[in-house]
């Protein structure tokens, strides 16, 4: 039961080879989550995916992957092993088979994003429920999430919030099938964050959270309370999703797992 949210740092290093968990959170900022015994990272700016093998608290270089990746942004990993990673620069999400010998793929046909910028990923522990949080939308120029039902490859509905012009960023799924997003409001002076959340992952969403300075990525854990990151202050961890409260800070992230 550990996880790893995105948005814990700001500087993408490439080419990592052994380190503990808490410094591979360091420098792969751009998602993170373990699957098995192997923990990925995503690196934007050379366009693919590290993968780590897990041995205690230690992770050891297992592999780098490429093919098909363009500027591969948030990902999750389920218990079984399924991951996925938003490929923001092909507006597809691709689909990765972990076995005991690490990630295989992409396998299957990619997650159809079309028109849109997809940052983040979250996805049910039976993979009946895809939620992906886009940055914008090339044809609107405004954030969204994408909903994908049933295993489906292209979404049975896009989710947006009010009227403002916003930018998608993390997403995350509660153990009820809720869906909520963060984003940040473009039409305010500050650009202030917020999260929604979507009631079984439909209609116009309510606000949850509001006035976050810089808002990021947000997961929940297995008793339903919900942690998010202000990428200028640190972590936040919630009872249920109020009484929200810090919970590591940012000189403390990189050891928070």
């Amino acid at each position: 039961n550990r996880s790893i949210l995105a948005g814990c740092s700001t500087v993408a290093t490439p080419g990592l080879r052994s380190a503990s968990s808490s410094l591979v959170a360091q420098v792969h900022p751009d998602a993170q989550h373990y699957g098995n015994d192997f923990m990925f990272g995503t690196t934007p700016v050379v366009n693919n995916a590290e993968v780590y093998h897990q041995q205690g608290d230690q992770l050891t270089y297992d592999k780098t992957l490429s093919v098909g990746l363009s500027v591969p942004e948030g990902t999750v990993a389920t218990h079984s092993g399924w991951w996925y990673v938003a490929n923001a620069g092909l507006s597809n999400v691709l689909i990765y088979r972990t076995t005991p010998k690490g990630p295989k793929g992409p396998i299957g046909t990619p997650l159809n994003d079309f028109g849109s910028v997809p940052i983040n990923v979250a996805v049910s522990p039976s993979r009946n429920v895809v939620a992906v949080s886009n940055l914008t939308s090339l044809l609107s120029g405004t954030g969204s999430v994408s909903v994908y039902l049933n295993k489906a490859t292209a979404p049975a509905r896009t989710l947006t919030y009010g009227k403002d012009l916003t930018a998608g960023e993390g997403v995350a799924l509660d153990p009820s099938g809720n869906c909520y997003w963060s984003l940040i409001d473009l039409s305010t002076p500050s650009s202030l964050g917020s999260i929604v959340k979507f009631a079984g992952c439909n209609g116009s969403g309510s606000r949850i959270v509001s006035a976050i300075p810089v808002a990021a990525g947000l997961t929940f854990d297995n008793a339903g309370n919900l942690y998010y990151i202000d990428e200028g202050s640190g972590i936040y961890k919630c009872q249920g999703t109020s009484h929200c409260k810090i919970f590591a800070t940012r000189s403390e992230e990189h050891t928070s797992e």
